[in-house]
């Protein structure tokens, strides 16, 4: 899960080389954020982590469930940039970006050279504070929340249901949590896209994916797709 860097600047951020290197946005990119503006994308696009592929992936599973009810959410959000554009192409629903604010918190022995804290801060300085991804996210209709989840879930969280969920959050622990929350408050063809799970991950996440694949236990969804490290599973 090494991610490189190849900076760019770009406005407050920089394009990094899992960005479109020559500010030209794929057309694969365009539609699946259709209706998010161009200089949207652009502005999104140096203040995620995730590479063009799995942006992509995001925005088709955003496209995919528009017409269902529930909410959407983003856990590990990192500079908001990811959770900005699911926003942005959410159509009016409400979006929940859930972050640490601290890098990761919960680093044990399945996930390999991990420690905590890391990811709390950019090297290419791109600002990941609590309050850039309020500032970021305003004027939308999504709510951030700060703190371990799902332990610093709010109540109204608890008690909406989901449409699509993107599950960032590297280590073993943090995605069985996250999973098993968002598992029982997914509406019928709700996606969740697991980040890291697959082909080069991270360790932790990688082994939660194994995991769930062999000893499911619930009915309730199947495996979607895969896209590059990412992985998405539909509830029934």
């Amino acid at each position: 899960m090494v991610r490189d860097r190849h900076p760019r600047l770009l406005g407050e951020a920089r394009v990094t080389r899992r960005g479109p290197e020559d500010l030209d946005l794929p057309p694969a990119l365009r539609l699946a954020f259709t209706g998010v503006p161009d200089e949207e994308l652009r502005r999104a696009i140096p203040l995620s982590l995730l590479c063009v592929p799995r942006l992509i992936g995001i925005g088709d599973a955003v496209r995919l469930t528009n017409g269902l009810p529930g909410d959407t959410a983003e856990i590990g959000v990192a500079a908001g940039g990811t959770s900005r554009l699911i926003a942005l192409a959410s159509r009016g629903r409400r979006h929940w970006a859930c972050d640490t604010f601290e890098g990761l918190v919960d680093v044990g022995p399945h996930d390999g050279p991990l420690t905590n804290g890391m990811f709390a801060r950019r090297k290419d300085g791109v600002g990941m504070g609590l309050a850039r991804v309020r500032e970021r996210l305003a004027g939308l209709n999504a709510q951030v929340v700060e703190g371990k989840f799902p332990e610093s879930a709010p109540e109204e969280m608890r008690a909406a249901r989901f449409s699509f969920v993107h599950l960032d959050v590297d280590t073993y622990q943090s995605m069985k949590a996250s999973f098993a929350f968002f598992e029982a408050r997914m509406c019928s063809g709700g996606l969740v896209a697991l980040d890291d799970a697959v082909r080069g991950g991270a360790p932790g996440a990688q082994k939660f994916w194994r995991e769930l694949v062999e000893c499911r236990r619930s009915g309730r969804w199947e495996r979607f797709r895969e896209v590059g490290q990412q992985a998405v599973v539909r509830f029934h």
